[in-house]
């Protein structure tokens, strides 16, 4: 049996405007081991590799999921080992989690053992399993969250078909969090240079934040849940202030457009850290039923250790729209719907846990487009 140890190095720089307390991202090692028969790594430059089964449309759209474009890290070459059956895999480090590409070429079924050891933080681990069907979607599983105190080593047991691709992203919401926080120091720094009261005003509110996602992050039972109450209260304040300032001047429209962008990026990190925290798992599916209308799925899992209540899964706006209510939702049921698919459609789930209520957004895999089709020149 061989092991293969890699190291893969995410790093964030602060971002502009930035209070002095607020905690920099510092390098936080991923290592990887995975034991297998045979394992070869792919080629430097080649690990789009295991990729070329599928369509060309399909490897744009696997790559844009598994962050692989946006990799900080990607691996060097390794000597192949000399068998004929092998697993060959692409790890890359991007900035707020990991991706895992492996593929079986052989004509048997492999099975690979993950080990990650991962940095403190809540992570959402997803699995994607792609076809070579190019009228197939592939299939999205959601997998029960990891909520670290500590850099711990996770173990992930992986059975590949013969020819199949299994890829594993992991994403840590606490790193996304903080990042998103950043963002919003800096859009405000901007805004600050020509709105300074209203924007002085949105960073008091924001004074807090930093030691309230610290705690919230290192919290491992529900009481934490009061800590992520007050963070997205602070943050609707911020968002509330931020439209009903006067934007009639196109330059603040532009200014104010980038901190609605980041302010709905750290809601909706803080919201997934939540989610993990309480053992909830949310699977988003676009199904095709008996009359080819096309419905979006959702199921709300929850695997924790306590109820949540209030629960309504919707498409788009729950607020505007119809939502099925499941009055409380215990520990090991799931809680289903379905709705017709808008153009882009997206799972809107709302919960009451910890004394408040938590909203989440879930996008579903679609289908990449086909390519238009240009009219062929010819030189005469």
């Amino acid at each position: 049996m061989q092991l293969l140890l890699l190291m893969l190095t995410l790093a964030a720089s602060p971002m502009p405007g930035a209070p002095a307390s607020a905690p920099t991202a510092s390098a936080a090692p991923f290592s990887l081991g995975i034991d297998a028969t045979t394992v070869q790594p792919a080629a430097s430059g080649a690990w789009l590799a295991p990729l070329q089964t599928l369509s060309a449309s399909m490897q744009q759209s696997v790559a844009q999921w598994a962050n692989i474009n946006a990799g900080t890290q990607c691996l060097r070459a390794w000597p192949p080992p000399h068998s004929a059956s092998s697993c060959i895999y692409y790890a890359g480090a991007f900035l707020c989690g990991a991706s895992v590409v492996l593929y079986n070429p052989a004509t048997s079924p492999l099975t690979v053992n993950l080990r990650m050891r991962l940095p403190a933080g809540k992570y959402t681990a997803e699995l994607l399993t792609p076809t070579t069907n190019s009228n197939a979607a592939p299939q999205v599983q959601e997998l029960h969250g990891l909520s670290l105190a500590a850099c711990t080593t996770c173990r992930f047991p992986v059975s590949i078909p013969p020819g199949g691709i299994c890829i594993y992203r992991l994403t840590n919401q606490t790193q996304r969090a903080r990042a998103s926080l950043r963002q919003v120091y800096a859009d405000l720094h901007l805004l600050a240079l020509h709105r300074p009261k209203p924007a002085r005003s949105m960073r008091e509110d924001l004074a807090g934040s930093w030691n309230l996602l610290h705690r919230f992050a290192r919290a491992q039972s529900q009481n934490g849940m009061r800590s992520l109450h007050a963070l997205l209260l602070d943050a609707e304040q911020i968002q509330a202030a931020s439209m009903n300032m006067d934007m009639h001047h196109q330059h603040y429209a532009l200014l104010a457009a980038p901190l609605e962008n980041a302010l709905k990026s750290y809601m909706d990190a803080l919201a997934y850290m939540g989610a993990v925290q309480l053992g909830l798992t949310v699977q988003t599916n676009l199904v095709q039923n008996p009359a080819g209308k096309l419905l979006l799925c959702i199921t709300l899992q929850n695997n924790g250790r306590h109820s949540v209540y209030g629960v309504q899964l919707g498409s788009k706006n729950i607020l505007l729209n119809r939502a099925a209510v499941y009055p409380v939702l215990h520990p090991g049921q799931s809680a289903n719907a379905s709705f017709p698919a808008a153009v882009k459609p997206f799972a809107a789930i709302s919960f009451m846990a910890g004394g408040g209520p938590v909203q989440l957004h879930a996008l579903p895999w679609q289908m990449p487009a086909a390519p238009a089709s240009s009219p062929t020149q010819t030189q005469g």
